[in-house]
This record gives C-alpha cells, structure tokens and sequence, in this order.
C-alpha cells in the first residue's frame, strides 16, 4: 500500500472517529427528523456536521479539480463535456460545505435570522450541485448507448451498398474457376479415335490436339 492510500485511510479513521464521538456527546433527548436545526446550537452537533461536511468537501473539491485538470485528456468530446458538468457539480458542492459551516457557526453564535438567510444559499447550491453531477455522470453511458446504435446504422448501410458489388464480384470469381476446372477437365481427357484421325489427315488440331505438347 503506498503512502497516498496511507493518508486517505488515516484521514478517513479520524473523521469516523470524531463523528462517533460527538454524535455520542449531543445531548439529544428525543429523536429529530431536522438534527441540526433542532440541536445545532450545541457544540458537538457543531463539531459533527463540521467534520462531516469538511470532508465531503475535501473529497468534492480534489474531484472537481481532477476533473477541470484531465478533461481536455479525453479523446471523446462527450467525455470532456461530462467532466466539466462534474467539475460544476463539485463546485456548487463545495459552496454547499461552505453554507453549511457558515449555518454552523452562526447557529452556535444564536444568529437564527442570519442563519435562515445563509439556508437559501444551501438550497440553491444543493439543487445546482445535484443536477450538475447527475448530467456530468449519466452523459457518458447514454452518449456512448447512442454512439453504438449510430455505428451499427451506418454499419448496415455500408453491408447494403457492398452486397451488391459484392455478389458480382463473388459470381465472376465463381464462373472464373469453372472455366478452369472445365479446361483441365478437357486437358485430361482421354483422345478418342476420331480426334487422333482428325489430326492426322488434316493437321489441324481440335480441342484435344491443342493440348498436346509441342516438339
């Protein structure tokens, strides 16, 4: 395992870790189908949606990048078109983990309005971010679904237009080995009486004498 793997395990045991340890701080009394908005004013519901978020948005900011950095790598046009949609998404995500950390703190610091105003700015970047990796992500299967079925078209267009040169050509093939096979047929034939005396009497050769060799 090299070292990169290294880190990004570590990395991932500490955010697991921390999540599980104030997750388990929270004093939650009941259960919230709104966790955050209910107990966000408490410090470890603070530290739990921070941590959470800030790595989605480290994971979400190294793909967009790769994705900008690689895109014009692609030999297929719709692969680079999909990496810019899913750097966009990732983009709009990391807004998304900025909201968050913003409504975070403000929530901690009791700044309720301020935080309710910063939630429209959530819910924007959380559709933008949503639409734009579902476009970037689906583009290449349906684009390549596509290619496939204009190939076979085209494919089956060109065996149309060559069939017929090609039955033409196979069949003048064909008549070109029965005229040999006929003339090696006729060159090992046995002579009859009358072709031996046709050549004699009149020394011109017929079908048979023609093959005979010259001395």
């Amino acid at each position: 395992m090299d070292n990169h793997n290294r880190a990004g395990l570590s990395v991932l045991g500490i955010v697991v870790v921390a999540l599980i340890v104030s997750f388990g701080m929270v004093d939650a009394p009941r259960t919230s189908t709104s966790f955050m908005r209910d107990f966000g004013s408490q410090w470890p519901a603070a530290v739990y949606s921070s941590v959470q978020f800030l790595y989605i948005g480290a994971v979400v900011a190294i793909t967009g990048f790769t994705c900008f950095r690689f895109r014009g790598e692609m030999a297929k046009p719709y692969f680079r078109v999909a990496f810019v949609f899913i750097g966009l998404g990732c983009a709009l995500a990391v807004v998304l983990v900025l909201a968050v950390l913003g409504m975070d703190v403000l929530h901690l610091m009791g700044e309720l309005e301020a935080m309710r105003r910063l939630s429209y700015v959530y819910d924007a970047a959380e559709v933008g971010a949503m639409v734009f990796l579902c476009v970037g992500l689906a583009l290449p299967p349906v684009a390549r679904r596509l290619e496939r079925r204009s190939d076979a078209r085209a494919a089956a267009v060109l065996v149309e237009r060559l069939a017929g040169p090609w039955d033409r050509i196979t069949s003048e093939r064909s008549e070109i080995r029965l005229n040999l096979a006929q003339l090696r047929s006729t060159a090992t034939m046995p002579p009859s009486a009358d072709c031996i005396g046709c050549w004699w009497r009149s020394r011109t050769p017929c079908s048979w004498t023609r093959t005979l060799p010259k001395y």
